[in-house]
């Protein structure tokens, strides 16, 4: 149970978004007058913009030591300020939820600078420094490539 729950929280961006997928593939089928590509993005927006957004707040606001140790850094008063930029991502997919295409593309913007950031932050990080930890070079690097990736594609197909 230990290690189902470690899982959990260590991968918990990438389930979010395997979620955010399968509810979209589910609520395609009760969309009623609603396009696929807003069903898909309400999903995404919620799950993998607006919880993942909010998990990492709370890891880098109150639990910085274990932020650091998965990412393979040390602990850095910087945390705080991801910590900003995790809760900002979060309140931005909450509300995108149920919010408007324009409110939509801003909110990809922003979380795609923020993530795709993140990625090149974890290259350099594995070339420069070998830092090949969980939290650096594991799964969230790939959902750091995939979410503002799906964001834009659905957001490039939607009416």
């Amino acid at each position: 149970m230990a290690a189902l729950i470690k899982f959990v929280i260590g991968e918990f961006p990438i389930i979010m978004t395997i979620l955010a997928l399968l509810l979209g593939i589910i609520g395609i089928y009760r969309r009623k007058n609603r396009s696929i590509s807003d069903v898909f993005l309400s999903y995404l927006f919620l799950l993998s913009v607006g919880l993942t957004g909010l998990w990492g707040f709370i890891f880098h606001a109150f639990f910085p030591q274990m932020a650091a140790q998965f990412i393979g850094w040390a602990n850095s008063p910087f945390q705080f300020e991801v910590a900003m930029a995790n809760l900002g991502m979060g309140i931005v997919g909450v509300f995108g939820f149920r919010a408007s295409k324009s409110y939509r593309i801003a909110g990809a913007l922003f979380t795609t600078c923020f993530l795709w950031g993140a990625a090149y932050g974890h290259i350099v990080q594995m070339i420069n420094a070998n830092n090949f930890a969980p939290g650096n070079a594991g799964l969230i690097f790939y959902n750091d490539l995939l979410v503002p990736l799906l964001l834009i594609i659905f957001l490039l197909i939607t009416d």
